[in-house]
């Protein structure tokens, strides 16, 4: 993972010109381009043209665990701010924001919630990991419509306030009425309301699922929907078309670039040189070797500063590397 060029003051303390939120898989990662290309070359316009006065969200249904998970894999830029488990979870720097879970704790409760979901036969739990404070997740195995809109209905019965969420065809989160992606960012957006302020520029939301839904209806945000996008989001976006949502002719982190043009928040960006392409050694480090490959982690372990050494032998990080072969 890259660290993304940016000041040691926190994330929500200094005035910004602009923020990008972006959902990760197949939004920022394109799964099916293992070189990434069009990533590392939005890494390259964000770290030259816009990492000085703009904030990077990284906004995932992964749980912290699987989202370092693929930042071993994938070059992504380290985030100013992460949004995990489905909006349930924000961290600066990699601590949880207290305001936010003491604010989802109210009315939730976890456990009867759970009770009833488990009574579906169509549902099963995901993985441990990604069973969360704030959200419980499963896979729904047949008549996903159906199954949602019956367990909804239960919820609701219960008394119990919850926020049901189907994406991608296949999976469902359950969580606080009060959680979301979408609520989250306007959580984030209403503490800069009390500080520097909000990004002057405005804010682009990038989505490719019914759980970025909410991005994209937070007020006043700017929208791009990748060209790979589930049903249920491009639904959405062609019932709520405007000249505020950008409908992207590529997939993954292409479809960001463009949008970033089309909005004019980048006004030209150069096509990546050779000479800053990150070589795909450096491709599949952990954070901790990442970031001592740019001189900002001290003592990492052993076989990660043995890598490294060899990696430094044969290329620099911002230029003078060679292309792949």
């Amino acid at each position: 993972m890259q660290p993304s060029k940016t000041t040691q003051q926190g994330p929500l303390d200094r005035e910004v010109r602009f923020a990008l939120v972006s959902d990760l898989d197949w939004t920022m990662v394109d799964h099916n381009d293992h070189t990434h290309d069009k990533l590392l070359r939005l890494n390259h316009v964000w770290n030259t043209d816009l990492s000085h006065d703009s904030l990077l969200v990284y906004s995932t249904g992964r749980s912290p665990h699987l989202y370092e998970e693929l930042a071993a894999e994938v070059p992504l830029l380290v985030p100013d701010i992460l949004v995990c488990s489905v909006g349930t979870e924000i961290l600066f720097q990699g601590v949880p924001h207290k305001p936010w879970s003491d604010f989802l704790d109210r009315g939730w409760d976890r456990e009867k919630t759970l009770e009833i979901a488990q009574a579906e036969p169509a549902l099963t739990l995901q993985d441990a990991s990604e069973q969360r404070p704030h959200k419980i997740s499963f896979k729904v195995s047949s008549g996903s419509d159906a199954v949602v809109q019956e367990l909804t209905a239960k919820l609701k019965q219960a008394g119990l306030e919850v926020n049901v969420i189907y994406s991608a065809g296949v999976d469902l989160d359950l969580l606080p009425a009060a959680a979301s992606k979408g609520k989250a960012l306007a959580f984030l957006l209403e503490e800069m309301d009390g500080g520097a302020g909000r990004p002057r520029d405005g804010v682009l939301v990038a989505g490719d699922s019914g759980n970025d839904i909410e991005l994209f209806a937070v007020a006043g945000v700017h929208g791009c929907m990748v060209a790979n996008a589930h049903p249920e989001l491009r639904a959405w976006c062609d019932a709520h078309a405007s000249s505020t949502l950008f409908q992207a002719s590529e997939d993954g982190p292409g479809a960001i670039f463009q949008a970033l043009e089309h909005f004019e928040f980048v006004k030209h960006a150069e096509p990546r040189p050779a000479g800053v392409a990150v070589r795909r050694a450096v491709v599949g480090m952990t954070t901790a070797a990442a970031e001592l490959f740019c001189g900002i982690a001290p003592q990492p372990p052993t076989d990660t500063v043995a890598r490294l050494g060899e990696v430094r032998g044969r290329a620099d990080w911002d230029g003078g590397a060679p292309e792949d072969p």
